[in-house]
């Protein structure tokens, strides 16, 4: 079963039929329900949920192609949670999306956001689908310095390389902050006598 021929061959009428049934190929592991969903496999894209998964839809399908056994078994399993879909049409031939998403594998709610086009024969496309794990503000600043940590743990010299580029900044910019608030006249700054 050639990529070419699958990618771009569903054909869904509405956004919320193409979301269901992007979600529910993947539930029952088929490769062209899935893959159909996307408009083209040069210029549609899928991004997951590591930093390094940006993929044309032909390069995603290569990567995913060995999880969709097309006899049931699901590749992977995200159910869209009711209610939880925003879909806002600009035109009637493009549209973008948000959706909650129940994870099996990683027992969180889940985001997929993107965009899609409506075909010239009516039928609607994904041009970008986004997965994501959207982290409560409370927990963001923990969640945030444990990537940071192993992203300095990776064997990777680049990605180490950006890594401390980034607490670089940061410190400097920490630093500016409070030297700048202890100048003469600052709110809270000590008086001169």
């Amino acid at each position: 079963m050639s990529g070419l021929s699958i990618i771009g061959s569903a054909q869904h009428s509405t956004v919320e039929g193409l979301l269901d049934a992007f979600a529910t190929a993947a539930a029952i592991g088929d490769l062209r329900g899935y893959f159909g969903c996307f408009q083209d496999g040069d210029t549609s894209r899928f991004l997951g949920t590591d930093v390094n998964e940006n993929w044309t839809a032909t390069e995603f399908l290569e990567f995913a192609r060995p999880h969709f056994k097309n006899d049931g078994t699901p590749a992977w399993i995200y159910v869209p949670l009711a209610g939880k879909r925003k879909v806002d049409y600009i035109g009637d031939t493009f549209a973008c999306f948000d959706e909650h998403l129940s994870s099996e594998s990683f027992k969180a709610t889940s985001r997929g956001s993107g965009s899609c086009v409506r075909n010239p024969s009516g039928h609607w496309h994904l041009v970008q689908y986004y997965l994501s794990f959207p982290i409560p503000n409370d927990l963001a600043k923990g969640f945030c310095e444990s990537i940071a940590r192993w992203e300095l743990g990776l064997a990777d010299a680049q990605q180490a390389q950006l890594a401390a580029k980034r607490v670089a900044v940061m410190a400097t910019v920490a630093a500016a902050k409070a030297a700048s608030s202890q100048a003469p006249g600052a709110p809270g700054a000590p008086s001169r006598p």
